[in-house]
């Protein structure tokens, strides 16, 4: 037994829930499942029906929710430090200590540039899923609260979606937080 998590298996799908940090229960998702996601609908749209149809309406949600949250940090739901920030002020030619420290000035451009290359690397791990199939290893462990006979989802929540829509109907493997490591949290 590990003393902040443990390793569950085989965890159905049907029990994931999307975590319910502020931000995402503002846009309607926080603690929702798997197929009420916008993104879960964006990557459908890219399996199974046009890849420009989702690489727009992915893009252009991303965008927005950008503009909501973007002076509030990832670890509370917002964007501020997520990974569309970090693509932006990993972006030659800008301004990047400007950018950290004034998030909400990026322009429209720029932010749709970096929201396009966000939905496309998503692409390819969906590719990827289709091709070699889900592989589990240390850097991409999977996190969850186990809460109200539901697994509450920290981590990997393209992944689930992503395995969801290809008809998997359970992930293999699943750390989950322990009693001791929510008790900590709260100190």
């Amino acid at each position: 037994m590990r003393i902040l998590y443990n390793k569950e298996i085989n965890i159905s799908l049907k029990k994931i829930i999307h975590n319910k940090k502020q931000c995402y229960i503002n846009s309607n998702y926080g603690g929702e499942k798997i197929k009420d996601w916008p993104f879960y609908k964006f990557l459908k749209i890219y399996i199974y029906d046009s890849e420009a149809n989702a690489l727009s309406l992915w893009t252009d949600w991303l965008k927005n929710e950008y503009r909501k949250y973007c002076l509030i940090e990832k670890k509370n739901g917002g964007m501020l430090n997520g990974s569309i920030h970090k693509i932006v002020c990993s972006n030659d030619g800008l301004d990047k200590k400007y950018y950290l420290e004034h998030p909400d000035k990026i322009d429209n451009d720029t932010l749709i540039k970096s929201c396009e290359i966000y939905v496309k690397n998503k692409f390819k791990l969906v590719e990827s899923i289709k091709t070699k199939g889900f592989i589990f290893s240390k850097k991409n462990k999977i996190f969850a609260n186990y809460y109200n006979n539901n697994y509450e989802l920290y981590s990997g929540h393209h992944r689930i979606a992503i395995l969801e829509l290809l008809n998997y109907k359970s992930i293999d493997e699943l750390w989950v937080y322990t009693l001791l490591y929510k008790l900590l949290k709260k100190i």
